[in-house]
């Protein structure tokens, strides 16, 4: 069975595939959610994960309206998950976080850090990303020590980078729901 997300591999949506229907399962990384939404209604997976809210920050924008665009294609939303989200800030290997310019990640991720960021790294700019994993590819593919990015520990040992702080999402209880649409 294959299930389509949208992010790189590693991303959260990825996570909560893997969390409803088994770590066995394939998936596809998708460009969008529309993308992933498209993936499911045209065969090419079996479902499509997409987060549609989160219990910091609301809405996920275009969550809700992808999860809309998969019934008008024919899907169902079968089902809800919801994952506990705990985010890390990952930079090089030997970077100091007193190092860390700018901080890249999901604009999701970067407001459920916001505090966090604010309090630990003040002279740091956020820059948005498409996702958290390939905020963690990108910072680590750039060689820029300046440069960390929001993403799950899991994602510093796939791209080669190192764990500066685990855990500083500011609300304890960080959580998203994913709509899982699968055809009718």
């Amino acid at each position: 069975m294959t299930v389509a997300f949208q992010g790189e591999p590693g991303a959260y949506s990825e996570a909560a595939a893997r969390a409803r229907f088994g770590d066995a399962v394939e998936t596809l990384g998708c460009a969008s959610f529309e993308a992933a939404v498209r993936a499911a209604a045209d065969g090419r997976a079996a479902a499509a994960v997409i987060p549609v809210r989160n219990s910091t920050t609301g809405s996920v924008d275009g969550g809700e309206a992808a999860a809309a665009l998969g019934v008008a294609l024919g899907l169902t939303r079968a089902a809800d998950e919801t994952l506990a989200v705990h985010h890390a800030l990952l930079a090089l290997p030997g970077v100091a976080m007193g190092e860390v310019r700018v901080v890249r990640s999901h604009p999701q991720a970067l407001a459920q850090t916001a505090r966090w960021t604010a309090a630990h790294l003040p002279d740091a700019r956020t820059e948005a990303a498409e996702d958290t994993a390939g905020a963690a590819r990108d910072v680590a593919a750039a060689g820029d020590r300046g440069a960390a990015a929001v993403a799950h520990a899991s994602a510093a040992a796939r791209h080669g980078l190192a764990v500066l702080a685990d855990g500083i999402e500011d609300e304890p209880g960080n959580a998203t729901t994913f709509a899982v649409l699968v055809r009718r």
